[in-house]
């Protein structure tokens, strides 16, 4: 505890913090955690797509038949999102 006040502003906007040289140093680092995380999650996707049960691909296959149905200009990302 340094025993001074905060001299920032308190309950700033988005627009306030996003100006501010603090917020503005944690965030790069915050971002390149995120990515990691994201990497590492899609990669055990990936890695054990082939041991998934068999029930569990026919129900993704159905949603996605069911979402290309619904959403017919949607693109095969945007579908793989729903499911």
């Amino acid at each position: 505890k340094m025993n001074k006040p905060w001299d920032g502003i308190r309950n700033p906007t988005s627009d306030e913090a996003a100006d501010n040289k603090y917020v503005k140093r944690l965030i790069p680092p915050r971002v390149k955690q995120l990515e990691y995380i994201a990497e590492h999650f899609i990669q055990r996707i990936i890695e054990t797509v082939d041991s998934v049960p068999f029930g569990i691909r026919w129900i993704c296959r159905q949603l996605a038949e069911m979402a290309q149905q619904r959403f017919p200009d949607a693109d095969r990302y945007q579908i793989g999102g729903l499911v």
